[in-house]
């Protein structure tokens, strides 16, 4: 039996680098509890990669009938929050941290938890001129410009789901 009624595989190849071969919870480098002086300032906790069906990364933006069905990017926000921030589904927000910024719509959804923000990724505008300044939006919309590239101890992943941030 493990802890939290799970499978957890033991992996040997973890040992060799000197990582536990059993997954196991750390907080985030980020958090509400690892850094509080920076969560006062950033009070929502990002969450990225919020998957759309017909949507892969950034691929399909450039078809007709998949933009019909996912016209923009889109954050999620629970209606508290969304209360708490004076937004409505519709509104468009700037989402920043320490990392840099983006712009994106908000829609709100009572799934999401609150104090937390679910952002859309891979957004680009393929109708637009490469030489807008915006590169198709990508510097506008993009949430990859609120993330830290920098990988994990292991080296396998970045942190897409943990960062803190704030809207207006």
């Amino acid at each position: 039996n493990t802890a939290y009624g799970r499978y957890n595989f033991y992996v040997n190849f973890m040992q060799q680098f000197d990582l536990n071969p059993l997954a196991v919870f750390e907080e985030p480098y980020e958090s509400p509890v690892t850094t509080p002086d920076l969560y006062e300032e950033y009070p929502l906790i990002l969450v990225t990669g919020v998957r759309k069906w017909g949507l892969f990364h950034s691929e399909h933006r450039q078809c007709p009938s998949m933009r019909q069905l996912h016209p923009r990017a889109t954050s999620y926000l629970n209606s508290k929050t969304a209360t708490k921030y004076g937004v409505e589904t519709g509104d468009r927000i700037l989402i920043e941290n320490r990392y840099g910024s983006c712009t994106q719509h908000v829609e709100i959804d009572d799934c999401i938890k609150d104090d937390m923000l679910y952002v859309d990724h891979g957004w680009w505008y393929p109708e637009r001129a490469c030489d807008d300044g915006t590169y198709f939006g990508v510097m506008e919309e993009n949430i990859n410009r609120c993330l830290p590239m920098t990988p994990g101890k292991t080296g396998l992943g970045c942190s897409y789901k943990t960062q803190l941030c704030k809207i207006t």
